[in-house]
């Protein structure tokens, strides 16, 4: 059954064709030099920001990276230029999650690639950390790879309601953002009487760093310095608190993927003429 269903997907032509587009020197060399260049422009970002050691933050800016490249690749799977397209595809035999699956999957070739270097080039780093081992890095780059398909699926989503790139890529990027500042966004919503006890856990649950700094063992809410984290957000004053397991996490951004494509599929409805 399994290698069925992998036959099925090699067989998709939306998936060889984004893979085909993609799949060139010139093409891959610029994609790695741009990923290259703002992954350490974002290092020394968060370096400066004093949120841990350099073998840390690196991964921290990894995240930063994969969470904000994602849904800019995919945000124009379903824009007006393309729907023709879609219409013409929807002439075969591929039904619609296929469809949007295949370019899920082949638009994100990229990434894919710089992940698979990173990881190789991360466990020979560290032979020479006694703090992070080669554990760490599988965990840290599976949580990046389901990232890396949670945020492309919501690409696709908010793509399917705007039809326009650059409005899908700024809804994405809201929700992003509000994700990626929820535990400094709380600290009204504790000011209006709502309990630390129950607001702070969620943010950290919806947070994409959190199960970053679980395997890290890195507590940037407590770090006084730099971006000072622990006067801008209450996490640090909640008293004690611990990270959730990061599996956990991993488990509901793999539902909102999920949850993006179905409701990606509902809302692509090719017009066929």
């Amino acid at each position: 059954m399994p290698l069925k269903f992998i036959r099925h997907w090699l067989d998709n032509p939306i998936l060889h064709r984004e893979i085909k587009d993609r799949l060139t020197l010139k093409k891959i060399s610029l994609a790695f030099a741009i990923q290259l260049f703002f992954l350490c422009l974002i290092f020394i970002l968060l370096l400066a920001a004093r949120l841990g050691r350099p073998a840390k933050v690196f991964f921290l800016a990894e995240t930063l990276l994969i969470v904000l490249m994602a849904p800019l690749l995919t945000s124009n799977a379903i824009s007006r230029k393309q729907i023709l397209r879609a219409e013409q595809q929807f002439t075969t035999p591929l039904k619609r999650h296929q469809i949007l699956l295949g370019k899920l999957i082949g638009m994100e070739l990229y990434p894919i690639l710089f992940l698979t270097l990173s990881f190789f080039a991360a466990n020979i780093f560290a032979i020479f950390q006694t703090d992070i081992n080669w554990v760490d890095i599988a965990r840290l780059h599976f949580i990046f790879l389901i990232y890396l398909y949670a945020c492309g699926a919501l690409g696709i989503f908010c793509s399917t309601i705007c039809k326009n790139a650059l409005y899908a890529t700024e809804m994405a990027y809201l929700i992003l953002a509000l994700l990626i500042c929820n535990v400094v966004l709380i600290t009204p919503f504790i000011r209006w009487g709502f309990k630390a006890s129950t607001v702070i856990p969620l943010a950290l649950y919806a947070n994409p760093f959190t199960p970053i700094c679980a395997i890290l063992k890195l507590d940037i809410f407590r770090i006084q310095g730099g971006i000072n984290l622990y006067n801008l957000s209450p996490v640090a004053s909640y008293g004690w608190y611990a990270f959730p397991a990061w599996y956990k996490i991993g488990f509901w951004y793999v539902l909102g993927m999920v949850i993006c494509l179905v409701g990606a599929v509902l809302r692509f409805k090719p017009r066929i003429q």
